[in-house]
């Protein structure tokens, strides 16, 4: 959807009864030459642009008046912290395991393929 001038001015009779006075300035700042038929028009994003800039002239997101800065990257901003783990609370792994260090005690379970017995490591 592109409006051009023309179009642009029977929709403001149609919609707003007159012109507004704006239209024609703000028009000529967000205006494109079309590639197809080398007239001056405005699409869709451009005729919201247009209508803001007309409607709101002192508003806050009018392209006179909107300048967003970019915040400063401080040193520390850009740092990542990482939490160090907490200490495990399970006995440190044993390596290598030695089978003739093991001191079995009690049984714990038995299948096909072994036992399970709780015991102490030397």
């Amino acid at each position: 959807l592109r409006l051009s001038w023309s179009e642009l001015d029977k929709f403001c009779q149609l919609q707003f009864g007159c012109m507004p006075g704006a239209l024609p300035q703000n028009f000529e700042k967000v205006r494109y030459q079309s590639r197809s038929s080398s007239e001056w028009v405005v699409d869709v994003v451009r005729f919201m642009k247009l209508l803001y800039m007309t409607i709101c002239p002192a508003g806050r997101f009018h392209p006179d008046n909107y300048n967003p800065q970019k915040a400063e990257q401080t040193e520390d901003s850009m740092v990542v912290s990482i939490p160090k783990p907490k200490k495990s609370q399970h006995p440190p792994r044993i390596q290598p395991v030695i089978p003739s260090h093991f001191k079995a005690q009690k049984l714990l379970g038995k299948g096909g393929q072994g036992e399970v017995h709780l015991g102490v490591y030397d």
